[in-house]
């Protein structure tokens, strides 16, 4: 009986570790107007981070371009993007939601980056 047990506990603990690391996750690409220092990409980081669920912040200053991470298998409501980024200051000129492929999972693209 115990064996049994301790079998079906390997089983779920095997198939739920499996099932979280293949999750995809979803990144937003955020055109941001008037980011300009990096004093104002860390104000903008910090409340972007403070969204619910998001994993992780990038910016570039070049590009006006801000990508955020969803954590595995969460989704953000745009809405709330927005809104943080017009509370550090700043207007979105552009989001963009992608959904990326789960992890572990390799992409069909050639070298060059073009799908096959």
């Amino acid at each position: 009986m115990l064996r049994g047990v301790i079998k079906v506990m390997v089983v779920m603990a095997v198939v739920s570790l499996t099932a979280g690391s293949a999750m995809a996750q979803t990144k937003y690409v955020i055109g941001v107007d008037g980011l300009s220092c990096p004093f104002c990409a860390y104000g903008l980081e910090k409340k972007l981070k403070k969204v619910k669920d998001v994993e992780s912040v990038t910016i570039d200053l070049n590009e006006g371009e801000v990508v955020v991470i969803a954590k595995a298998g969460a989704t953000i409501k745009e809405e709330s993007l927005r809104r943080a980024v017009k509370e550090a200051g700043f207007s979105v000129s552009s989001l963009e939601k992608v959904e990326s492929e789960a992890k572990g999972q390799k992409s069909a693209l050639s070298p060059a980056g073009n799908r096959t």
